[in-house]
Order: structure tokens, then C-alpha cells, then sequence
């Protein structure tokens, strides 16, 4: 319900309603709904609401690319918004230069 309020008060430009929304949204996050909400956020221009589904989606990787909600988010055109996350995922969960030996690079 609150998805759908943030929607309405975008497109009336009330952003004190928006804030509140997110924030309401904000709480209500999980594996199974992060996919859409993050493309909520992307279509009303929420910065703060698309940050935080970003970094739960990085948290939670996992569990995340394996929903519904990810399939049906890499199912829309929201190409831009899943190689964003992508992105943020790589940097974050990549492992640290010289962590561990490179596989084939061994001796004669």
C-alpha cells in the first residue's frame, strides 16, 4: 500500500509524503520484495529508498538472486537498474587482492 501512496505523491511532487513513504518502505523490506521496491524507487526518484534496497540486496545476495522478485525484475526492461546493483555487488563481496592464490597459476 505504501508502494503505491509514494507513487501518488510523486506524481503530485509532495515529498514530505514521499519520505514518509520510504521510510514506512524502508521497514517493510525483505528478500522477496527488495526486487520491486528498488524499481519503485527508481521510477519515483527516491535516492535514499534505492540506496538502502541496494545495499540489502548486496547483504543478501544469495537469497536475493534466487526470489521471484529478482526474476521478475531481470525479466522487465530495468537492465540499467540490475547491472547497477550487479556492479555494487562485485566491488563489495569481491575478494581482497592476495587473499587467495590464483587457480593455474602454479610452478613447471
Amino acid at each position: 500500500m505504501a508502494v503505491e501512496v509514494l507513487g501518488v505523491a510523486n506524481l503530485y511532487s509532495i515529498d514530505p509524503l514521499k519520505r514518509i513513504c520510504a521510510e514506512l518502505i524502508t521497514r517493510s523490506i525483505c528478500i522477496e520484495n527488495v526486487a520491486s521496491i528498488l524499481q519503485a524507487a527508481d521510477t519515483y526518484q527516491v535516492t535514499l529508498l534505492r540506496t538502502h534496497c541496494i545495499n540489502y540486496m548486496v547483504e543478501h545476495f544469495a537469497e536475493v538472486v534466487r526470489s521471484e522478485g529478482f526474476k521478475e525484475l531481470i525479466s522487465v526492461p530495468c537492465r540499467p537498474l540490475v547491472l547497477l546493483f550487479l556492479e555494487e555487488a562485485s566491488h563489495r563481496l569481491a575478494p581482497s587482492h592476495g587473499a587467495a592464490a590464483v587457480v593455474g597459476s602454479g610452478g613447471p
